[in-house]
């Protein structure tokens, strides 16, 4: 039978990665926004900051990192479909006609790619 900490250390150095990738991914949009709002030049000191904030929550304190890295992944979860339920809607076609399971920026993203992966092959063959 295993002791309290051969468990909880695995589960610190878990939680401190997991919080790294969070703080890091907070501090990148920390530093975005000073920059945008000219209150910076580089955004690598809040990248940095955010991710040894991260390593040491998770280290010092496990639970409460590992809730801070759940609610960042709802955040960006619901940011994203907030921002793709824009994109979904089913706008008429001049290429695709007819009704489809799948909308039409699905097949718009499927033609650009085919096209840029011919272009991209062109491109290395000459």
């Amino acid at each position: 039978m295993r002791q309290a900490s051969e468990v909880d250390l695995p589960f610190r150095v878990g939680a401190a990665l997991l919080a790294t990738a969070a703080g890091a991914t907070i501090g990148f949009l920390v530093g975005l926004l000073f920059l945008y709002a000219g209150w910076s030049q580089s955004i690598g000191r809040p990248v940095a900051g955010g991710a040894v904030a991260g390593a040491l929550s998770g280290a010092l304190l496990p639970v409460g990192a590992m809730d801070f890295v759940e609610g960042t992944v709802h955040f960006f979860i619901g940011f994203f479909v907030t921002t793709a339920a824009v994109a979904v809607e089913d706008i008429p076609s001049g290429l695709f006609h007819g009704s489809a399971e799948r909308p039409k920026w699905l097949r718009w993203v499927f033609v650009f790619g085919v096209l840029f992966a011919l272009f991209l092959w062109v491109i290395s063959h000459l």
